[in-house]
């Protein structure tokens, strides 16, 4: 079992080394800028988020002693209110435009950041769900 999750880390972090050299190929772009993205949105976004919503959070509320879902859940609801808050710090912050946006990406951010720990707890480490969420975050160099 443990050669077969060294094997999916493995696979991904392939993948993540592969979405560079894609990107350099077919992105019309300066390939500095392509490079300085791969590594931002995997040291500063994936690792640093991560770390703190599938790591330390999750470590904090087991702790407290609450049920299992509350684990699961809260940490998400956090990682929602700060992809919702952050936003609102470029384009201006209003209550009622904060509630609008939390409520209605509320749902998705937890189901997704289930999704992330449900990869490190089956991994046993957080590279994995770093280096997913880092490929996840890269790939928007495509679309731009």
């Amino acid at each position: 079992a443990g050669r077969g999750k060294k094997a999916v880390l493995s696979v991904v972090a392939a993948g993540y080394l592969d979405a560079l050299f894609l990107a350099l190929l077919v992105v019309k772009s300066d390939p500095l800028a392509i490079c300085y993205q791969w590594g931002y949105y995997l040291l500063l976004i994936a690792f640093w988020e991560e770390l703190i919503f599938r790591g330390l959070l999750p470590l904090l509320v087991e702790k407290s002693g609450v049920p299992v879902w509350v684990v699961w859940v809260l940490p998400g609801v956090l990682f929602a209110c700060m992809h919702t808050l952050m936003p609102m710090v470029k384009t201006g912050f209003a209550a009622e435009s904060f509630v609008f946006r939390l409520l209605s990406v509320l749902g998705g951010y937890t189901v997704g950041h289930c999704g992330f720990y449900a990869l490190r707890k089956w991994s046993g480490t957080l590279w994995l769900p770093v280096l997913v969420h880092g490929l996840l975050d890269f790939s928007s160099v495509f679309i731009t």
